[in-house]
């Protein structure tokens, strides 16, 4: 729940700062500017283990997990075909990302362009026919103001300071859920 409130706080200062308060003079961009980007990989079937180390992401989050990696970089991601719209950060965690998603590597300000994504409403851009799909030059094309760098530096220290904090929560909730896992059975 902390999480949460986290990221939201995070989400209004950016909504306050570059959607209420944006200046008419600042430079139009297109995404591609600001990012580079590419689709996942499949996996094969037998690469699928239950007890893998490493998480298997697609559109809507974890789908499997592997003992192979693809990435171990700091990316955003979110859904090319099949589930559009949600957008998810990964921040130096070793995983595979499956072929339907699309991987954006920030160039510079990481925190604010998982937001533009988030604020993008990326499932109006589908031009699928039979299922939902969207091109990695939609992506590209999205046009957005960019202030001057020190605002854009100065949201960035100030939002990972929540963000690093959530990634704190998220370790402690892992430690807890374990040992609760390893505990539970012995008490029983």
């Amino acid at each position: 729940q902390q999480n949460q409130t986290l990221e939201a706080l995070a989400e209004t200062l950016f909504r306050q700062w570059f959607i209420v308060d944006a200046k008419e003079d600042w430079e139009e961009v297109k995404l591609e500017m600001l990012i580079s980007i590419g689709s996942g990989k499949s996996l094969k079937k037998e690469c699928f283990i239950a007890t893998g180390k490493y998480p298997i992401l697609g559109a809507n989050g974890e789908i499997g997990r592997t003992n192979e990696f693809l990435f171990d970089e700091k990316l955003i991601y979110t859904g090319r075909v099949g589930t559009l719209g949600n957008v998810f950060r990964i921040e130096n965690e070793k995983v595979w990302l499956s072929d339907n998603t699309l991987v954006i590597k920030p160039i510079d300000y990481y925190n604010f362009i998982y937001f533009v994504l988030k604020f993008s409403k990326l499932d109006n851009y589908d031009v699928g026919s039979t299922q939902p799909l969207i091109r990695q030059s939609d992506i590209k094309e999205i046009e957005i103001k960019l202030p001057a760098s020190e605002i854009l530096t100065m949201f960035e220290n100030l939002t990972n300071i929540y963000f690093n904090k959530i990634k704190e929560n998220s370790k402690q909730i892992q430690t807890l859920t374990q040992l609760r896992d390893t505990l539970l059975p012995k008490l029983m």
